[in-house]
């Protein structure tokens, strides 16, 4: 009689003591996990809820914290594994739907049509001359930079007192234009309508019509300035002076200073005339200042006849120096040389002097 390996051993499989597989029933179950078919391996583990360490390959499922649970169907065999992923593998079908699936990124020639339809485009970027009147349409706008308006451009108008780099509007400017008319206060360098000669009213008179109608101009012939510490009487500067005529006056101004010991003072003259003789109180001391002016001036409208007024002040004393002169000097009516000078200064002395000629022409 054939034996049968499947078939249960006559032998007890259990300890009915113990209750534990015994000898006979390990060497059953090991040829039943090695048989072909729908039998488990014979390594195959036991699954249990609690630890049974009798059970050889126990696997306690209530100490698998993490994972998943393999289930062989074909063979009935689960398998709990402590990954947290689940390999593509042991998802049915994944592998192969992956497989079929187009690769990341897709090429352009693998999308119907795309490259043609690419080819078909412009290349950017696109230049002007490739868009339709864009080159005319630029060529007709006024530039950013300094552009070079005509017509009658137009911008939106400022509020009035707006001080930006905003446009100005013509009627910007209007609203914000002029001084008031009743007293404005001008500054800068105003202008107006020059009136003309002999004008009597109550129009703006401006510097050409003040010229115009003054008969007379006013000019510095000579202006200077220095030191001396002559001993004896020297001139100290003078002047070339044009011809003086009727209703000219020639103005002399002048300062004069001991400046450290006596000296006498001043002699303005002409052709040996001394317009300025003296003052009250002879020499000037050291530290004295006299200063004043001569006027020269045709006497009466006859050109020989002449008078010259000196008036000057002594700073540092009492004195004042007044000589009025009338002197007939043909002379005058022609060119002539005005001079400046003093009667000399004591040993180690200095005369200080300044003087500036002015004519006022008539």
């Amino acid at each position: 009689m054939a034996f049968d390996q499947f078939a249960p051993p006559l032998t007890p499989m259990i300890d009915t003591v113990t209750g534990q597989l015994t000898e006979i029933g390990r060497i059953f179950l090991r040829r039943l996990a090695t048989a072909v078919g729908d039998l488990p391996p014979v390594d195959a583990q036991y699954l249990t809820a609690t630890a049974n360490p009798t059970l050889s390959n126990e696997r306690n499922l209530g100490a698998l914290a993490s994972g998943y649970l393999k289930l062989a169907v074909a063979i009935g065999i689960a398998t709990p594994s402590t990954v947290t992923a689940i390999p593509q593998a042991d998802v049915t079908g994944l592998v192969a739907d992956l497989a079929a699936k187009a690769t990341l990124p897709i090429a352009q020639a693998d999308v119907t049509g795309l490259v043609a339809a690419l080819a078909a485009k412009a290349t950017l970027p696109i230049a002007q001359a490739d868009v339709t009147s864009l080159v005319a349409d630029l060529a007709a706008k006024a530039p950013l930079a300094s552009p070079a308006l005509t017509g009658t451009p137009t911008a939106p108008t400022a509020g009035v007192g707006t001080n930006t780099t905003q446009l100005a509007t013509t009627a910007f400017a209007l609203a914000n234009a002029g001084a008031p008319l009743a007293s404005p206060t001008f500054t800068g360098v105003p202008a107006a309508p020059t009136a003309a000669v002999g004008t009597n009213t109550t129009q703006l008179a401006t510097t050409a019509f003040v010229l115009a109608n003054a008969g007379a101009a006013w000019t510095v012939l000579k202006s200077g300035n220095g030191t001396s510490t002559a001993a004896g009487g020297t001139n100290v500067d003078s002047v070339v002076l044009p011809a003086l005529t009727a209703n000219d006056t020639l103005v002399v101004d002048y300062y004069a200073e001991s400046a450290t010991q006596a000296t006498t003072t001043p002699g303005i003259g002409h052709l040996g005339v001394a317009l300025l003789l003296s003052f009250t109180g002879g020499n000037l001391a050291a530290g004295q200042v006299i200063q004043g002016r001569v006027v020269i001036k045709q006497r009466q409208g006859t050109a020989t006849h002449w008078i010259a007024t000196s008036q000057g002040l002594l700073i540092g004393g009492a004195a004042i120096a007044n000589s009025a002169i009338y002197t007939p000097v043909a002379t005058w009516g022609s060119a002539w040389t005005l001079s400046l000078s003093h009667a000399g200064v004591t040993a180690g002395g200095t005369f200080k002097w300044q003087w500036t000629v002015s004519l006022l022409k008539g």
